[in-house]
Order: structure tokens, then C-alpha cells, then sequence
């Protein structure tokens, strides 16, 4: 029976049911997915030539930071590398608008493809801070001040994900390609 995906979801979906028929082959897949990137330095990370094994999670919840589509944890020999994804069904550039003062107070600025990709920026801020132990990842004060000025982000705390026993928990419950 034919499938038809449509939409951002439905490219995610389509892309992670192609990848898992092929389970022998999952790391040197992601693999050649991850070398098709334009990284924003124009090179490709080092790291891509170690990866031994990939997991994924699609849509995790990360509260005040938003639902990545799509998160790729590249394992290789000597660290892990996290991937934040975002799909759109038209080009960065129609997907994208100015971070301009007052911007996040626009309807929309946070589905846009920069807006989403700079909450993820600041996850992973948070989470480099995170101690492991308090009940929840809390974006660093300076970044949210940073956010607050340039675009007017509308929180007037930094965002936060209250729940982190339920990252850790995601993370052990990683889609696992094999």
C-alpha cells in the first residue's frame, strides 16, 4: 500500500521509518544524513568520521523550549554529539524572519525555523549548566537577558523545563534503530 507523508511531521516520520528498514546500516545512514548538513562554519565536525552508533527521539517535550522534531544523539568513540532538527515544508529562508527588537511579540515568530532553533540554542545552554540533580534545566539568566533585548522574548523568567526526571528518563527511552 502506497504512503503518503505531508507536512513537516510527515517528513520527519518518513525519514526515521526509511532509516529504521535499514537497522544494519542506522549509523552509516545518519551518518550520511548528518555529512549533507551546511554546517554554519561551512566544514564538516570531525566527529561525523567516529559516530558508532545513533539513537533518536522525535518531538520531545521541552517545555518552555519548544518540541524539536527531531533530536539525533551520535555516539562516537570518545564523546556523544546532540543534533537538533527542525523540518519545514518550505526553505530556511521563507521559514525564517528578522530578529528584529519587539520580534517574539509577533503571532507566529516562534514557528518560525530561527525562532525554534534558538530555543534549542538555549536548551542546550540550559542543559550544559544543569547539575544533574535539581528538578529542573533553567536557561542561564545572561541568555535570557540576551533573548529579552534583542527580540523582546515575552517570558519574563528564563524558560525552564520543570520536569528533568522526565529528560533523563527520555533519553534512556531513546527510539533505538536496531
Amino acid at each position: 500500500m502506497p504512503v503518503f507523508w505531508y507536512g513537516e511531521r510527515g517528513a520527519v516520520n518518513a525519514l526515521v521509518v526509511a532509516l529504521a528498514a535499514r537497522p544494519e546500516e542506522e549509523a552509516r545512514l545518519w551518518t550520511r544524513l548528518l555529512r549533507a548538513v551546511i554546517w554554519g562554519d561551512r566544514r564538516q565536525p570531525v566527529w561525523l568520521n567516529t559516530i558508532r552508533e545513533v539513537n533518536i527521539i522525535v518531538e520531545l517535550g521541552l517545555a518552555n523550549f519548544g518540541s524539536p522534531d527531531l533530536i539525533v544523539v551520535a555516539e562516537c568513540q570518545d564523546t556523544c554529539h546532540v543534533v537538533f532538527i527542525e523540518a519545514k515544508v518550505v526553505s530556511y529562508v521563507d521559514s525564517a524572519v528578522a530578529d528584529v527588537p519587539g520580534a517574539a511579540r509577533e503571532k507566529g515568530y516562534f514557528s518560525t525555523v530561527n525562532a525554534q532553533l534558538s530555543l534549542r540554542y538555549r536548551f542546550a545552554h540550559a542543559l550544559a549548566e544543569w547539575d544533574g540533580r535539581a528538578g529542573e534545566v533553567i536557561e542561564p539568566a545572561r541568555l535570557h537577558a540576551a533573548y529579552v533585548d534583542r527580540v523582546g522574548d515575552p517570558h519574563t523568567a528564563p524558560r525552564h523545563v520543570m520536569n528533568a526526571t522526565s529528560l533523563e528518563r527520555a533519553a534512556h527511552r531513546q527510539v533505538h534503530l536496531r
